[in-house]
């Protein structure tokens, strides 16, 4: 029962952070598709990147404690860049998947709303912030994968 109510202080006092580089990932992936014709598979990989960089800064100066042991915070840099890559690489992969996915069953439709475009083609797809939404939604569920395991690590 311990085990549970740490995680879920670990949650509560993570949130902050998971917030803030969540936005750093959603912010960078909107200016990417807004004002560069980066492919999405590049703006997913540089967003989710930098989103990855705040959340481990954060998570170390605020969520977890930590010792002043400067070979414990190499290894404990080592553990989370590793974790997150790994989670990183994963979730980059479903949501290039979900969205290419949504876009097949879209681009018959013949009207588009406030997530949806259409192409030179006539074909409709998500927008830029379409595919955002579509991120942050499944990186909530890999937020609260990757919190479980970071209490191991820091």
């Amino acid at each position: 029962m311990n085990k549970l109510i740490n995680f879920g202080k670990l949650t509560i006092k993570g949130t902050p952070v998971g917030l803030f580089s969540g936005a750093t990932d959603a912010g960078t992936m909107y200016a990417l598709g807004k004002f560069t014709n980066v492919d999405l598979d590049y703006r997913i990989y540089i967003s989710s990147g930098l989103g990855m960089t705040v959340s481990f800064i954060g998570n170390y100066l605020w969520t977890f404690k930590h010792g002043t042991n400067p070979s414990s915070k190499k290894v404990k840099a080592i553990k989370f860049i590793i974790n997150n890559l790994i989670l990183t690489y994963i979730h980059i992969e479903l949501v290039i998947f979900t969205i290419n996915h949504i876009n097949k069953l879209i681009e018959g439709n013949t009207t588009t709303n406030i997530f949806t475009k259409k192409d030179k083609d006539d074909k409709v797809s998500l927008t830029n912030v379409g595919e955002i939404m579509v991120k942050q939604v499944l990186a909530g569920l890999f937020y609260i994968i990757n919190i479980f395991i970071m209490q191991y690590i820091f």
